[in-house]
């Protein structure tokens, strides 16, 4: 399915390394500890591309949770392109299962906090998507008050393309673009539909082009 949709860029979350390999792509990755023991060969968020990633950073801000962003820059057919994958935690991270030292939201505000600076600078290089698992419908419907809008301002200066829309599950999975693009399309794939469902989140796939005034 992944390679019918014949991307340029891919944000890929909770993965393995098996997949990843099958893909023919460039990958660049976050890091691999995000405090529930080290699992061999999975990632938490990993992006792919065509062409090669540089000026790669899997760490972000020194704030956030580790082992759930990365951003890097790849070259496509409108010029550079600085991609940042997030995986936001859900609302219940090292409430009941890892650490079990956090309430509920705790990670996830964590995570929203540093995220309105950390995005701003990574705009300031250039043309720039973010994409990713917000753990949060956009805009919020079962999240606290305050962590809507904890995401709502780290999202401020960006469109997010796939806000409002549903495959019949809750999508938390979204793409967002800084005013270089036009988002020409925005298609849902239910990857939780039928007998034999591929994911617990849906997927979406978005065709951008360039502002011709950019």
């Amino acid at each position: 399915m992944i390679e019918a949709w014949d991307a340029d860029v891919l944000v890929l979350t909770e993965v393995d390394e098996a997949l990843l390999g099958r893909l023919n792509l460039h990958v660049a990755r976050g890091g691999d500890d995000w405090g529930y023991g080290h699992s061999p060969g999975r990632r938490k968020v990993a992006v792919c591309s065509r062409t090669p990633w540089r000026d790669v950073d899997s760490v972000g801000h020194p704030g956030l949770p580790a082992g759930r962003y990365v951003a890097a820059t790849t070259d496509t057919a409108s010029g550079p392109l600085r991609v940042v994958g997030l995986c936001i935690p859900w609302r219940d991270a090292h409430v009941r299962t890892g650490r079990r030292n956090r309430v509920a939201w705790e990670d996830h505000a964590a995570y929203l906090e540093p995220l309105p600076e950390l995005l701003k600078q990574e705009s300031l290089r250039g043309a720039l998507v973010v994409a990713g698992d917000l753990n949060q419908t956009v805009p919020g419907t079962r999240s606290p008050r305050p962590v809507q809008d904890l995401l709502a301002r780290a999202f401020a200066d960006l469109e997010i393309t796939t806000a409002g829309r549903s495959c019949g599950n809750r999508l938390l999975d979204h793409i967002a673009v800084t005013s270089h693009w036009n988002p020409l399309e925005v298609v849902l794939e239910c990857l939780a539909h039928g007998e034999a469902p591929l994911s617990d989140h849906d997927a979406v796939v978005v065709t951008l082009e360039q502002q011709a005034s950019l």
